[in-house]
């Protein structure tokens, strides 16, 4: 049996529950990190954050005061 599905920021618990899963179905697991280590993921990530706080700021991104109303306003409800 061979399966196959992307986890980002798994924990450890998560990663070892899989594996046990697998094990007691007799499939194989092979776990694979992150080509991006944890610290250009962490820059990658701030860049975002800066990015979305100046576009906030130009007025680009509105905030809404909760799901209904953002929701209302892109015709989903």
């Amino acid at each position: 049996m061979t399966l196959q599905f992307s986890l980002e920021n798994a924990s450890d618990e998560l990663v070892k529950a899989f594996k046990s899963m697998a094990k007691a179905s007799g499939a194989k697991l092979k776990v694979q990190t992150s080509p991006q280590k944890n610290s250009e993921q962490k820059d990658s990530w701030q860049n975002e954050y800066k990015k979305l706080i100046k576009d906030y700021k130009a007025g680009k991104i509105k905030a809404h005061k909760n799901t209904k109303e953002a929701f209302e306003e892109a015709g989903l409800l």
